[in-house]
């Protein structure tokens, strides 16, 4: 029972990773969308 506890709270533990990885790495392609954007803007 405890080793069931133990690899549960690591599966936790690692979906809590994957999930801020992803949240940094969309929040990187938006603020370069952003960046581009703004950009292409100023040059119409």
């Amino acid at each position: 029972m405890k080793i069931h506890e133990a690899s549960t709270n690591q599966t936790q533990q690692n979906l809590l990773y994957i999930v801020l990885v992803l949240e940094v790495y969309f929040l990187e392609i938006f603020e370069v969308y952003f960046f581009y954007y703004k950009c292409m803007y100023k040059m119409i």
